[in-house]
């Protein structure tokens, strides 16, 4: 819902322009056949098409185009993440497929960045990264539950990256544990929230 909100609102404009009654009164019929219920359709296949093209994006790095292109169509059409994406939208799966997606090029962005500098990052950079990475693993735990164990990695992924850095961009221990800290208080409050 949070993250095909943006979607059915913009949509509902649509209903609202074109005065469907569904803006008056919402029965099974004409809320069926809104426009903000083909904007969370239009969602789910915007968020599988985005989570397609940055696994592209990831494995584009390691290998080849040609490989990165047959390994991510490959690894979308056996999970049969389309078929969700497009026949059943309102499942949970294009969102998960995404937000894994996003989390891992999170993951690989931040480790090459962290692997480039020379010297200590900022703690408001630090901080941005870690509500990102907050943010990110508490819409994977909220998508559906049994992500959980892979949102806490995503945490003690951003731990480990400032701790085994040979050229550490904090000083020490206690300061990277405040940087995950922050991250999983964020990811408690919207964990909490919703």
């Amino acid at each position: 819902s949070i993250l095909a909100a943006p979607f059915v609102y913009l949509f509902s404009f649509l209903d609202r322009t074109t005065s469907s009654d569904v803006v008056e009164i919402r029965t099974r019929e004409n809320a069926t056949k809104s426009f903000a219920a083909f904007g969370f359709v239009f969602a789910s296949i915007f968020y599988f098409t985005l989570g397609t093209l940055i696994l592209f994006l990831i494995l584009r790095d390691v290998f080849s185009a040609n490989t990165a292109t047959v390994t991510s169509i490959l690894m979308c059409v056996a999970q049969g993440v389309p078929l969700f994406a497009f026949r059943r939208p309102v499942f949970s799966h294009a969102y998960e497929f995404f937000l894994i997606s996003f989390a891992i090029g999170l993951m690989m962005y931040f480790l090459k960045i962290i692997n480039k500098m020379k010297f200590s990052m900022s703690y408001l950079y630090l901080l941005f990264f870690a509500g990102i990475f907050g943010v990110t693993a508490a819409l994977i735990t909220l998508v559906r539950y049994n992500n959980v164990v892979f949102s806490f990695a995503i945490l003690l992924v951003f731990f480990s990256a400032l701790i085994l850095k040979k050229n550490k961009p904090l000083r020490s221990t206690l300061n990277a544990s405040l940087m995950v800290a922050s991250a999983f208080c964020i990811y408690a409050f919207i964990i909490w929230a919703f």
